[in-house]
């Protein structure tokens, strides 16, 4: 839709412009020029019988060379005067004219990179696959965090942050299998572009993973929750889902290019409908480094307390666990 009112927009704009007073002018210039040339001959005899009629009432005159240009330029003048005013309203019939023809042959030919279908279902399928995606990893980071917070007391810090690790990756694999099944059930797609939405959701979750698992590091479990929805509704704008990306404000189009929910709606538009992915994987691998780094580091350098708080209680876990 905002690529055919954008294509309208500039054909009639186009069209308009074409009829401007400036463009008639210049064409009026143009055609005036044109007809001038053709009424030079006529000029030149006309000016010649006048020189004739006044060489013939006055005979003097011919021995008067400077009396004689005099009226050679007078009439050279009158002629022109008359010309103009006789052709004018001639030049701008014609320049008016041909505006209206150019405006006529302005045409548009569009090119669709992508066959995107017009059921909403397939429209919205990128959006809302990857928002059910993001919003359920995020939750999976959330839990672990609180298990994490409460396993270090038992098993060790860094090998509760293994555990959570393996956990994380194992829900990541899992994940796209139950949504991608839902989708098959909702649209059509082949195996390839099924495979190919397997890779790209694994890619994108372990983005998430890492990066609400960072945030969620950072802010202690729960109270991430405070920045994790508003971020999360914030990426479903800047996704290019709702507004293309190019018809983005700054603050947006900077978080469509550094979270990972955008890259992965992109990702999948390209799987399902056709495009290149590289940009897009080569961010979310660069979010995935990224955050797995932050993750390292809060939990190297926070969470050195040897004891438990009201947070770290919210899941227990015992050695037996």
């Amino acid at each position: 839709m905002v690529t055919k009112n954008v294509t309208t927009q500039v054909t009639t704009q186009v069209a308009s412009q074409l009829t401007t007073a400036k463009v008639t002018q210049m064409l009026a210039q143009s055609a005036g020029k044109a007809l001038m040339q053709k009424q030079q001959a006529v000029a030149k005899q006309q000016v010649k019988q006048q020189l004739q009629a006044s060489l013939a009432k006055s005979p003097q005159l011919a021995q008067q060379p400077a009396q004689l240009k005099k009226l050679q330029q007078q009439a050279i003048a009158r002629v022109k005067r008359q010309q103009q005013q006789r052709l004018m309203p001639q030049v701008k019939k014609q320049a008016a004219a041909t505006a209206a023809t150019l405006t006529g042959q302005v045409a548009t030919t569009t090119t669709k990179l992508h066959a995107l279908p017009t059921n909403y279902q397939y429209q919205f399928a990128p959006m809302f696959l990857n928002l059910g995606a993001y919003l359920g990893i995020m939750l999976m980071s959330l839990v672990l965090t609180l298990m994490f917070m409460s396993a270090r007391h038992v098993i060790g810090k860094w090998s509760a942050l293994l555990a959570v690790q393996l956990n994380g990756f194992i829900g990541v694999l899992v994940a796209p299998l139950v949504t991608l099944g839902t989708l098959r059930c909702l649209i059509s797609f082949s195996s390839s572009a099924f495979w190919q939405l397997f890779g790209v959701q694994v890619l994108f979750g372990l983005a998430v993973f890492e990066f609400t698992l960072a945030i969620a590091f950072l802010c202690g479990g729960l109270p991430s929750m405070i920045l994790q929805l508003p971020l999360l509704v914030s990426q479903v704008v800047a996704s290019g889902a709702i507004i293309p990306r190019p018809a983005l404000n700054g603050f947006y189009r900077w978080l469509s290019t550094h979270t990972p929910m955008p890259q992965g709606v992109y990702s999948t538009f390209n799987a399902l409908y056709g495009g290149a992915n590289s940009g897009y994987t080569s961010a979310l691998w660069w979010l995935i480094s990224l955050s797995l780094l932050a993750v390292i580091l809060i939990g190297w350098l926070g969470y050195r307390s040897t004891k438990t708080n009201p947070l770290s209680r919210l899941v227990p876990f015992t050695a037996g666990n």
